[in-house]
């Protein structure tokens, strides 16, 4: 009995070292590169010292492989084809030239592709990251780079940005820093405006010359087949003598299709067990399907490649083994976290502009902003998170949350709390009775995951209407409508509202709310209110609900998020936002 594996990093050989670990059957594993097992998310971390040794990004050498698991690894033989009928693959090695490998089950996991923009194709000094070979080369070019530049805003583009201003400090050749992507905001497959933003200002803070917005490259002028400048699609021109390109991945499925496997949303089609549509070859990895909310689509991140690799592998067994447990493919959240200078970004789910683009009703976000850990204990940081879900059910489909990248913040912690509660297919109100570990130098009483529940929780029992920071004010234009500050004198003057000039604006501080009821006029239909995060305007609502005839909405978030999503609106975000109103900008804050 042989099983070849088609593909010597995460789910490839997840999948091949769990087999031998079950039964001993023979596992072939082709590997088109000179080694297998290399840390793919650690290569931007070679650009500078953060990780100086080439040989710490190799994770498993193929000796072990052999030794330890008893695997056939054979590197730099590329797999040509796939004959399904007669169960073989066709293989080429330099050493042994061209020939065929039988399979009794096989095991497809090829991973993606870089997409490169036309533009740049050709160039020598153009760096993807996706193998140990191109951090090497991104290492040597920026030891002698005085303007590189950095194209896509996702994991792998800010990882390299950040490296890059490391190196700047390190080797002290580089001049400016600059990034350009297509995208309005920093992560926008992941987070929402308001959350990008954080990035931005971390980005600025830290040294990066220019962001550059809504744009990509059009023509480029270039000396000796190396790029010297970038002329994007806004009419900007950037400086640039390295181009780091993040750009997004495609599934590999060139073998898939020309075997003729099911292709589907440019993807290796499969089921939960890992089967594609042949019940003989199984997929894992960047290249095929994974469950999610929406169905089965492509997700390329490497948590689920892991995951489905040992999967894969549990139901291959089960196949040789009738009567054996057959494992599942459970929903993927996406759950991802990134690191940027001194700022962790950790989301899980959907964010809200990509749930507006769907058939999705009755969605609603809180945002709240916490401690990492009790206030009174030294140390205490802040962490924002945003927390997206079903305003009649409860349903989460999805959180952001941001904090400092210190031991004991761990904003990624409370996303990944946020996710096994929805792996669960649990509610917000599971998450608000979730029993977590506390003591004052680790943990609030009540976690920020928990207090964003509590507070999506007050929304749907109707002890506190939320309103978004894009809420469609037209809906209230027939309506005498309010905005109550409850900050103080001093917060107000030193932070001002965005608010646009025709909305009337009161403010009166929380604590003396209560007997300034009397300043609200009586044929008040609406009141909006909000202070710094949210949380004494929470307090002010239930006391205006209480004392007058209005109703009354906390804008969530308060100042802190508001001025964080007009920021970012006015950086390039509003082009590109999907409106809670259909499209219309009817927001009362200015940008």
């Amino acid at each position: 009995m042989k099983i070849v594996v088609i593909g010597g990093n995460a789910s490839g050989l997840s999948c091949a070292c769990r087999l031998k670990r079950m039964t001993d059957v023979s596992v072939v594993v082709f590997e088109r590169l000179s080694y297998t097992s290399y840390a793919n998310c650690g290569l931007p971390y070679h650009i500078s010292e953060t990780i100086a040794n080439e040989q710490d990004l190799h994770v498993t050498d193929v000796s072990l492989l052999e030794e330890r698991f008893g695997l056939d690894v054979r590197t730099g033989t590329n797999v040509i084809s796939i004959d399904r009928v007669a169960k073989k693959v066709s293989v080429f090695n330099e050493e042994r030239g061209n020939y065929d490998e039988e399979y009794d089950y096989l095991m497809l996991s090829p991973g993606s592709s870089p997409i490169i923009p036309k533009a740049v194709h050709g160039y020598s000094n153009v760096v993807q990251l996706r193998h140990v070979g191109d951090a090497s080369k991104a290492r040597s070019l920026s030891l002698n780079s005085r303007h590189p530049v950095v194209v896509g805003s996702g994991y792998i583009g800010l990882e390299v940005l950040e490296q890059l201003v490391e190196a700047r400090d390190e080797y002290g050749n580089i001049e400016t820093v600059s990034l350009a992507t297509r995208s309005p905001y920093m992560l926008r497959s992941t987070v929402d405006p308001e959350v990008g933003h954080y990035i931005h200002e971390e980005c600025i803070a830290h040294g990066v010359d220019r962001i550059v917005y809504n744009t990509v490259i059009d023509s480029c002028d270039s000396e000796d087949g190396k790029i010297t400048c970038i002329h994007l699609s806004n009419g900007e021109s950037l400086l640039c003598d390295v181009l780091f390109v993040g750009t997004g991945v495609c599934p590999s499925i060139e073998l898939a299709k020309a075997a003729g496997l099911r292709i589907e949303h440019g993807a290796v089609w499969c089921n939960d067990e890992m089967q594609t549509s042949d019940p003989y070859v199984f997929t894992a990895g960047d290249c095929c399907l994974y469950p999610t909310l929406f169905g089965m689509c492509p997700v390329s991140l490497a948590s689920p490649a892991n995951k489905a690799g040992r999967i894969a592998a549990c139901n291959i067994y089960a196949a040789l083994n009738p009567g054996a447990q057959v494992r599942r493919m459970p929903m993927v959240n996406g759950t991802s976290a990134v690191k940027v200078f001194d700022l962790v970004v950790a989301a899980t789910g959907y964010p809200m502009q990509k749930l507006r683009k769907t058939e999705l009703t009755d969605v609603a976000c809180v945002r709240v902003n916490g401690n990492s850990h009790a206030g009174y204990y030294p140390g205490a940081e802040s962490i924002g998170l945003k927390l997206v879900f079903n305003e009649k059910t409860g349903e989460i489909y999805g959180a952001q949350c941001t904090g400092k990248y210190k031991a004991g913040v761990s904003p990624e912690k409370r996303i990944d709390l946020i996710s096994a509660v929805m792996s669960m297919k649990g509610t917000t109100y599971d998450l608000e009775e979730t029993d977590l570990a506390y003591c004052p130098a680790v943990n609030s009483a009540r976690d920020p995951a928990q207090q964003a529940a509590m507070a999506a929780n007050n929304h749907i029992e109707g002890f506190s209407a939320l309103l978004d920071v894009d809420f469609d004010f037209s809906k209230f234009s027939d309506k005498k409508c309010l905005f109550i500050d409850v900050r103080t004198p001093e917060e107000v003057d030193f932070m001002p509202l965005p608010l646009k000039s025709s909305i009337p604006l009161l403010c009166i501080p929380i604590d003396e709310l209560r007997n300034r009821i009397s300043e609200i006029p009586s044929d008040t239909d609406v009141i909006f209110t909000t202070c710094y995060s949210a949380k004494r305007s929470h307090v002010a609502s239930r006391i205006l609900r209480n004392r007058t005839s209005a109703t009354v909405y906390n804008v969530t978030g308060g100042f802190l998020f508001i001025t964080h999503f007009t920021e970012q609106m006015k950086l390039g975000a509003a082009d590109a936002y999907v409106y809670a109103s259909e499209g219309e900008n009817s927001s009362i804050f200015e940008f």
